[in-house]
């Protein structure tokens, strides 16, 4: 497409050229969908598309960031969920906290959380729901993507009306025709295994949390730890599996799959992630919050899982700017380039969630301290 405006800022990113700073501020020439027709030097841009309004001012010009995993209906629950002690508990604490919350309690605090999150540059989030029927939200906001409604049973009456509103929820009016809705399990130990079959597709289910905390595993391998006395009362039976193979069993990895944290998982585990084709979701913020351990990252990247980032639910993280998640990753794995997981943020992450465009973002230069720019050599 045909430039349509000039965005002037003091430097430009992508995933291949890295950080540029070039001396007299770099530019972008951006589409009627906001995407880069040329980047580069503010001079030669602004000489090669001269006559173009023009935006001048400070920070960096990128790819807009893309948030595979977020829980934005979980908004309300902000800084009120204490973790540290693992998972099981920290969810018992979610359920009692968001016990006598409205549903309008809900949905406000999901649109203040979307919008905040569309000024911190992310365009477009892979926004998992329970309880409402976030695509209207979204699109009020500015996002596109996909809402995930998520189904949630520990038994066969549970899981069949969990299924019949999450397809109810699906059909809500919206006029968000950049959001599209997808129903998924919640994980292998919150969905029961009969209603895999209906949630998957040829490539797996879309998205599923998986390998998240030892007492995840702790209830498949042996039914035991913290989940186990609510789902035994349930009448839910451990399968005495992981989680991976237990999920394969089940058809639901394929390579339409996010796979959401993958702490626990190990390295046979994790390639055969990998030969299912299926994406890694890293929410290394939400990790360390709940269970105090971060995802492999090396391992999977030595197993060939191409990964995306997620910011989570603010019930476990302080927020959702999407390079606070790139930080944490390019402070305690100094070995894998920053611009690699800024890629992961941004190209990758449109990628997976299958966008038709992916707008440019300006975002301020200190938020990507992580990033060292390139010399003239190595541009």
């Amino acid at each position: 497409m045909n430039a349509v405006r000039l965005e002037i800022a003091d430097a430009v990113w992508s995933p291949q050229t890295g950080l540029l700073e070039p001396a007299g501020g770099a530019a972008a020439a951006l589409d009627v969908r906001g995407e880069a027709v040329a980047f580069g030097p503010a001079r030669e841009i602004e000489q090669r598309f001269s006559g173009l309004p023009r935006k001048a001012g400070q920070g960096v010009l990128l790819p807009g960031l893309v948030d595979c995993h977020a829980h934005l209906e979980c908004a309300a629950l902000a800084s009120k969920v204490p973790g540290g002690d693992g998972l099981g508990p920290w969810v018992s604490r979610l359920v009692q906290t968001r016990m006598p919350m409205t549903k309008g309690d809900l949905e406000a605090e999901a649109l203040r959380a979307a919008k905040e999150m569309r000024a911190l540059g992310t365009v477009a989030v892979a926004d998992v729901c329970t309880l409402l029927a976030t695509a209207p939200i979204l699109g009020e906001a500015g996002l596109m993507g996909l809402s995930l409604l998520e189904v949630v049973g520990a038994n066969e009456p549970a899981i069949a009306a969990a299924l019949q509103d999450a397809r109810l929820r699906s059909t809500t009016p919206c006029a968000a025709p950049e959001v599209i809705p997808v129903l998924v399990p919640h994980s292998a130990y919150g969905t029961m295994p009969g209603a895999f079959a209906q949630l998957k597709g040829q490539g797996g289910v879309r998205s599923v949390h998986a390998a998240e905390h030892e007492d995840e595993n702790a209830w498949l391998e042996r039914g035991e730890g913290p989940f186990a006395p609510f789902l035994l009362s349930k009448g839910a039976v451990p399968p005495r599996q992981r989680p991976l193979p237990f999920l394969d069993s089940l058809g639901a990895l394929g390579s339409a799959t996010l796979l959401v944290h993958l702490v626990t998982a190990s390295d046979a585990e994790l390639r055969m992630a990998a030969d299912r084709g299926a994406t890694a979701v890293l929410c290394p913020r939400s990790n360390l919050h709940i269970g105090g351990r971060l995802p492999d990252l090396r391992a999977i990247r030595a197993a060939g899982i191409p990964y995306v980032l997620g910011t989570d639910s603010l019930a476990s993280t302080p927020d959702h700017d999407l390079l606070g998640e790139v930080a944490v990753l390019a402070e305690d794995f100094p070995d894998v380039p920053a611009d690699e997981l800024l890629e992961a943020a941004t190209t990758r992450g449109a990628q997976v969630l299958g966008l038709t465009r992916h707008p440019w973002v300006r975002v301020a230069r200190s938020r990507l301290g992580f990033l060292v720019p390139r010399t003239g050599a190595e541009a």
